[in-house]
């Protein structure tokens, strides 16, 4: 489910991942992989991908019950 509401963000912000993952400072395919489901971000990380899309870790969809 997080993947779906972190892709969902970046789609409103008309973003590529590649511009993503750049705002947060980690690799595409980092990013990629968060996006996809098949990983999820360190906190500090979290924080920092908080941050570059203004909404907080459970409008992302990584605080909580999914």
């Amino acid at each position: 489910m997080a993947n779906k509401k972190l892709k969902k963000a970046r789609l409103r912000r008309l973003w590529t991942m590649a511009v993503a993952a750049e705002k947060v400072g980690v690799s595409l395919q980092t990013f990629s992989r968060w996006e996809r489901g098949l990983q999820q971000p360190h906190l500090t990380t979290l924080k920092l991908l908080c941050d570059a899309f203004d909404m907080s870790a459970g409008d992302l969809g990584f605080g909580g019950p999914q």
